[in-house]
């Protein structure tokens, strides 16, 4: 990351990939305290730019602040796209926290978000991982293709609340 950031300081003209690039770079190499330094130095942000500090929050293990990120994006009306919401999805359920994860499902029925099959089977997984297999299980076939929705989503949990795959009957 050295070489990179020497790079970076030596460029004139740092656009908003630039910065993105470098946040993701160190977010990745494990340095997440510099990775948040140079995202809240950024002149401008795009949705990537927010994504890419969420995702990095996420995989160094801090949930908690990713998420918060999160309700600061959509404070700031920053367009949410199918990655943002199954990033947050995950952290939620991570953290069985259902009243949030409802939320965000309610905002993907409220905005007419037109899901496809990385948000549906982060609901299904977020639901199922809080416990409520009712609702994993009415947002599954509701499915037009259940077979688009990965099998991890499908089996993973239910087995856990001592279910049989046949559950999610195809």
């Amino acid at each position: 990351m050295t070489d990179a950031r020497r790079v970076f300081d030596e460029m004139e003209v740092k656009d908003v990939l630039v910065w993105t690039t470098l946040v993701s770079g160190y977010a990745r190499s494990g340095y997440i305290n510099r990775a948040s330094e140079i995202f809240h130095e950024m002149p401008v942000k795009n949705p990537i730019s927010w994504i890419a500090m969420i995702a990095g929050y996420m995989r160094n293990g801090l949930s908690n602040i990713a998420l918060k990120l999160f309700s600061r994006m959509t404070a700031l009306w920053i367009l949410l796209d199918q990655f943002t919401f199954s990033r947050c999805l995950c952290a939620y359920a991570r953290f069985d926290d259902l009243k949030r994860g409802k939320q965000i499902h309610a905002h993907l029925i409220r905005t007419n978000f037109r899901a496809n099959t990385i948000v549906v089977g982060s609901l299904v997984d977020m639901y199922s991982k809080c416990g409520n297999l009712g609702y994993a299980q009415l947002i599954f076939y509701r499915v037009n293709d259940k077979k688009e929705v990965p099998g991890r989503f499908r089996f993973q949990d239910s087995t856990e609340y001592g279910l049989v795959p046949k559950f999610w009957n195809l």
